[in-house]
């Protein structure tokens, strides 16, 4: 039975709404790197991370990741069962099936499954599929092709069977190194049902978006630092396009990461990126309206940020750690306006260690922060790491509504 530690915490107030919230410490599950957690339809949760092989007092290789391991939580925290499947890799992508079973898309660097000479668990990158029951229990494990050097930008969901999949294919043993392109359709029983491809000195940064009606969105930046949104349907027929002008100061494009890319409820897209300064992310946070038209561009210093989500009146939420050099890093919560301006930022302080790593918003209209505690090889004298969940409920009864139009450019 996992070890479990259960605090109730009440905030202090603001002047914009109050919380309170439930956290809960998972001792057993260790130096989880990746860690994703999706809803489920039970009302529950699913938290997976790909382990790392650290031990105390031991020399740890960073990243050397051995195991997979899952765990199925109820709507109050409590664990429902936990399983630890071996494998060299993360799955940064974990879509729940009607049946209540899951399938993980991912790309595993092992290698023993390509022809290429790895070292240890460091080889090739591969994509796989892994299919579990709704119990955690693995039914098949599918090599997507026998190409190495394959690995995903992301992945969107069709139906229950069916994902839109960009993966980025790299023969970087030749001179000049080739990239290339590639967004297929692909089955969870690992068929690939179309495929097309893109040269791939036109597109470099790679997010999917689904959408109703069996249709996606890709959204990439070219070479000329213009991002673009095309709209495809279940058949891999491109059906709508829209593209930005150059953006202002759009020369940090080159050199940025996307973060994260998501849809609200008023249509418009909001699209961070990320570029690390050390310990601190520069965070550039755009909104677009449904056309790519910009709205809005916020620049920020983050910590550890995560994901962004929006709540239930139009304000912007960020997870990040807040780095006090006097005592530890401590959970930092930030309440953004639909442009992306700072509404309000609050400390969560613990004792420990807290680097989050995933923010969702639940249909209970709760918040779930995510992510690791003295972890990983932050500080090998107080290692291993341990898992956090925290469930926060949120009153923001004395914000100002936005008006929809307001948005408008």
């Amino acid at each position: 039975m996992q070890s479990m530690k259960l605090i109730f915490s009440s905030l202090l107030s603001f002047s914009i709404g109050t919380a309170s919230s439930q956290y809960h410490i998972y001792t057993d599950l260790t130096n989880l790197f990746g860690q994703q957690i999706i809803e489920t339809q039970d009302g529950g949760l699913l938290l997976a991370g790909g382990e790392d092989c650290y031990t105390p007092g031991s020399i740890t290789i960073e990243g050397c990741m051995f195991a997979l391991h899952l765990v199925k939580i109820d709507a109050s925290g409590d664990t429902l069962w936990t399983n630890r499947i071996s494998y060299a890799g993360s799955f940064d992508h974990i879509f729940e099936n009607t049946d209540g079973s899951f399938s993980l898309i991912g790309t595993v660097s092992d290698s023993w499954q390509c022809e290429n000479i790895g070292i240890g668990l460091f080889g090739w990158p591969l994509i796989q599929i892994m299919n579990i029951s709704s119990h955690g229990q693995k039914l098949n494990e599918i090599h997507l092709t026998d190409e190495c050097e394959f690995y995903i930008a992301d992945v969107a969901r069709m139906n229950d069977s069916l994902f839109a999949v960009f993966g980025i294919y790299t023969k970087s043993i030749q001179w000049p190194i080739e990239t290339e392109g590639r967004l297929f359709l692909l089955k969870n029983t690992g068929e690939i049902q179309k495929e097309l491809i893109f040269p791939g000195d036109n597109l470099n940064k790679v997010k999917l978006l689904s959408n109703a009606g069996n249709e996606f969105k890709l959204l990439y930046v070219d070479t000329l630092r213009h991002i673009h949104m095309d709209q495809y349907d279940n058949q891999l027929n491109l059906i709508h396009q829209d593209s930005t002008i150059e953006l202002q100061d759009s020369l940090f494009l080159s050199y940025y990461s996307i973060s994260d890319v998501g849809q609200f409820e008023n249509g418009d897209f909001g699209i961070s990126f990320y570029q690390r300064e050390n310990n601190l992310l520069k965070y550039r946070f755009f909104r677009f309206d449904h056309v790519l038209n910009q709205i809005s561009h916020q620049l920020y210093y983050f910590t550890n940020p995560t994901n962004f989500i929006e709540d239930h009146h139009q304000n912007i939420i960020v997870c990040s750690s807040y780095d006090d050099p006097m005592t530890n890093l401590d959970l930092q919560v930030h309440y953004l306006d639909a442009y992306g301006s700072t509404l309000y930022t609050y400390n969560v302080p613990y004792p420990e260690d807290e680097r989050p790593t995933k923010i969702l918003r639940i249909s209970s209209d709760q918040l779930v922060i995510t992510g690791n505690i003295n972890c990983c090889n932050y500080n090998d004298t107080i290692g291993p790491g341990k898992s956090f969940i925290r469930f926060e409920s949120q009153s923001m009864t004395s914000v100002p509504e936005i008006k929809s139009d307001s948005l408008l450019s």
